[in-house]
């Protein structure tokens, strides 16, 4: 197992995460997640995802990497 985590993982990944989650309608058995990871977003400022690094593993989830085929 390899633990590739990077401190800036989550601020990329919460201006995509956000709407999404948003989409999660308030009657969803899915609101309680939803709720906590939206406020666990709230934590981290958001970040413009083209200083991610074109070779990061977090590419695989953001799109744009230097080894797409």
């Amino acid at each position: 197992m390899f633990n590739t985590s990077m401190l800036y993982e989550l601020n990329a990944l919460r201006a995509l995460a956000e709407p999404v989650l948003a989409r999660i309608p308030d009657d969803s058995p899915h609101r309680t997640t939803r709720d906590r990871l939206a406020n666990l977003l709230t934590f981290f400022e958001p970040i413009d995802t083209s200083t991610v690094p074109f070779t990061s593993i977090l590419r695989e989830f953001i799109g744009g990497s230097s080894y797409d085929g």
